[in-house]
């Protein structure tokens, strides 16, 4: 599904992460290439998943979300 208002881009910009996406719907209109963003030609599923080689996962996320959370509670 495309998201057509760019909310997920937005948010994770306002928070100081890059993104990465295909360079269709609103990702081209939102970001500047190479400078908030990479974009790729849709569908380029080999560039995406290079590029997610090196994000976290899920649990690696959380696992780093709960303990800052637990430092600052501490």
């Amino acid at each position: 599904m495309l998201e057509r208002y760019g909310t997920v881009y937005s948010e994770a910009m306002a928070a100081g992460t890059p993104v990465v996406g295909w360079s269709a719907g609103i990702l081209a209109q939102l970001t500047r290439y190479g400078v908030e963003s990479s974009v790729v030609p849709p569908g380029d599923r080999v560039a995406a998943g290079r590029r997610s080689e090196h994000s976290p996962t899920w649990d690696e996320a959380a696992r780093m979300v709960f303990s800052e959370l637990r430092a600052v509670v501490a």
